[in-house]
């Protein structure tokens, strides 16, 4: 059996002392990602709000990554990605299946340094929510066309700060609670006047009705996203 290394420190948030544990088979692996810890809650505080767990848990492991309450299992890589979902996903909440898209497409959006867009509206139609309340999983595309929406919104709201302040009031509101799409439209669309219904249409309903190209030449880095594969049933006997 291979040992586990387990390292402990506590971090100084905005609102609290918060206790914060590392788990790793790579003694290596635990030690880089409690090298990132401290600036990456220094981040992600700033930007978007106290974090609101009791404390922060991560398993460092090569292969895959998820996002718990509190809690991670991933790679170094990826752990500024899983840690944002303590903010979105595990702060703010989506309530079903298509209202996921929101906290990936922020994660994805902080993933690429937050780029903002060059111009507004300028894509084909996306299809982000439209989906079963029943639906279970973020759509792929939440990783691409998600945080191009977020950087045409960083964009949009560039007068005003950019969308980090928007993404903050959200938080705010809506920390520990439960979202649905027109939770995250009402609050995003009342910061701009109410002048974003056509853009949420298209770029998250797939409304075709509003002009736009037909083919997908635009900003948007088409590498891979940085959120690793999922975990599967075969990566499991090795996190034991």
């Amino acid at each position: 059996n291979t040992p586990v290394h387990v390292l402990e420190t506590s971090y100084q948030g905005l609102a609290a002392v918060i206790p914060i544990t590392i788990y790793s088979q790579n003694q290596t692996e635990a030690q880089n990602a409690m090298n990132l810890i401290p600036g990456l809650f220094a981040e992600l505080e700033r930007d978007f709000g106290p974090y609101t767990h009791a404390s922060f848990t991560a398993y460092i492991t090569g292969n895959g990554g998820m996002e718990h309450a509190g809690a991670t299992i991933t790679s170094v890589m990826a752990l500024g990605h899983e840690l944002t979902h303590s903010w979105f996903a595990r702060g703010v909440m989506p309530a079903e299946g298509r209202s996921g898209w929101i906290d990936e497409a922020i994660a994805s959006w902080r993933d690429y340094g937050y780029q903002r867009a060059p111009s507004l509206w300028q894509r084909p139609a996306t299809n982000l929510g439209r989906y079963s309340a029943f639906w279970r999983f973020a759509p792929r595309n939440s990783y691409v066309d998600g945080r191009a929406f977020m950087g045409e919104l960083d964009l949009y709201f560039a007068n005003q700060g950019g969308m980090k302040p928007v993404l903050r009031k959200f938080f705010d509101k809506w920390k520990r609670q439960q979202v649905t799409n027109a939770d995250f439209i009402a609050l995003v669309d009342s910061e701009a006047n109410n002048q974003l219904a056509a853009p949420f249409r298209r770029y998250i309903f797939a409304d075709q009705s509003m002009p736009g190209p037909a083919t997908k030449d635009y900003f948007v880095d088409e590498r891979p996203s940085l959120h690793p594969r999922p975990i599967t049933k075969e990566d499991l006997p090795f996190l034991r």
